[in-house]
């Protein structure tokens, strides 16, 4: 089974965040004037504003509706209960505070204290996690059990609790990207994960299967996250398929679901349960396949299919995930159908991923279509980084191809991400 090199990639972009963190130490932090006058987004958010229109800073770098009519106090109020739920019982919080403080006091040589990031700070992240509320943590029952057993299971296995810090850090750099501590703070944790999560992972079993599931799921979105911030739009760019080989990784979601005894007994049982569920209810039909999942399937059987298929291989490379991405193709923007999308690219065959490698057109639209229905699913993790993605390998395959039936199945996604096509 692979060790810590499997994931070394998704490191490199939160460690990059320690670097220019740390050249800026040992500044203090500057008081600002409330903005009176912002945005609705801003306001609800908690965010402060730059007022400038029609979109102010924060509106364009998430890419969202920024708007200035004036909202009715008891409406603000109402909209903020949606990003905050309701917090567990404060006596179970501080408890659970407590402990988490007591652990993390073990492995304190990793905060410095010239960091500007103390142990105390945790609290913070602790309180952000169980309190949103909004789909931010994969599919509802992933999310529900996160967020109720997550950090009880975490006290048992540290990488997992600082899986969970990293976690609850990004997804506040995300909301508050002026704020500078989280993503220092993301960076501690991300470190102090790493190294006992390659251990764990040599020496999977039953004991520790429940905790290397919810890292594993943690993972797999820091991953698809992280691995669009590096990305300009302005840039002529190669498309870098290397966050397809960490999420793909050891299959550690397959080998952990042939350890487990009883899927009615484990944690995340319920999980399971309700994703095979969504399974049944998609089944093997073709029943409401979109347009333009019949069109790429289309195309793949009415092309040469001897310049598709390794030498070395009997199998069809592409089959099974255009048969897996018809599946998702019935479903838009269901939160639920997420952890279909993330089990596809875990299921790849290897043949499929080398091609992506190579840079195979056709591996290509296969992951661009499937980039561009995923961005239908709103959560922050997902949607403008599957944009991204899509828009990349979109204006790569315009570039790289003079064949215009191959650019003509390439308008659908590139409609969604937003690129304008010559064809």
């Amino acid at each position: 089974m692979a060790g810590n090199e499997q994931y070394t990639w998704v490191i490199n972009t939160i460690a990059r965040s320690t670097e220019l963190n740390s050249n800026n130490k040992s500044r203090t932090r500057r008081r600002h004037q409330k903005s009176r006058n912002g945005c609705n987004s801003c306001k609800q958010r908690r965010l402060k504003c730059d007022e400038k229109r029609p979109q102010c800073g924060q509106c364009q770098y998430r890419n969202s509706d920024c708007n200035y009519t004036i909202v009715p106090a008891n409406q603000a109020k109402q909209a903020q209960k949606v990003v905050l739920g309701p917090a567990c019982a404060t006596s179970g919080r501080e408890e659970e505070k407590a402990a988490v403080l007591t652990l993390l006091q073990q492995s304190a040589t990793a905060y410095h204290t010239d960091s500007g990031y103390q142990l105390h700070h945790t609290f913070e992240l602790i309180d952000h996690w169980h309190e949103v509320s909004v789909p931010c943590i994969g599919s509802p029952p992933v999310q529900q059990m996160m967020q109720e057993k997550g950090i009880k299971l975490g006290l048992e296995a540290p990488f997992l609790l600082h899986a969970i810090l990293t976690f609850s850090a990004t997804h506040l750099a995300y909301l508050y990207p002026f704020e500078s501590q989280y993503s220092l703070a993301a960076s501690i944790h991300y470190g102090e994960f790493l190294r006992g999560y390659g251990c764990e992972l040599n020496r999977a079993s039953q004991e520790n299967a429940d905790q290397l599931f919810g890292t594993c799921f943690l993972v797999d979105m820091l991953t698809f996250f992280n691995a669009s911030q590096h990305l300009n739009m302005n840039d002529t760019l190669i498309p870098d398929i290397s966050w397809v080989k960490t999420v793909k990784g050891p299959d550690m979601l397959g080998y952990l679901t042939t350890i487990e005894t009883s899927r009615e007994r484990d944690v995340w049982g319920f999980a399971f349960r309700a994703c095979d569920h969504w399974r049944q209810l998609n089944g093997s039909s073709t029943h409401d396949v979109p347009r333009w999942m019949y069109e790429l399937n289309g195309y793949f059987e009415s092309s040469e299919r001897d310049n598709l298929i390794l030498d070395e291989l009997q199998e069809h490379p592409f089959e099974g995930p255009l048969r897996e991405l018809t599946l998702l193709s019935r479903w838009n923007g269901h939160q639920q159908s997420i952890g279909g999308f993330v089990a596809m690219i875990e299921k790849l065959p290897l043949s499929f991923v080398q091609l992506l490698e190579a840079l195979d057109r056709h591996a290509l639209l296969i992951l661009c279509y499937w980039c561009a229905h995923f961005s239908r699913i709103n959560q922050w993790w997902i949607k403008q980084p599957a944009k991204k993605q899509c828009r990349v390998i979109c204006a790569y395959l315009e570039q790289q191809s003079s064949d215009r039936g191959f650019k003509a199945m390439l308008l659908y996604p590139a409609q969604l991400c937003g690129l304008s096509l010559e064809i």
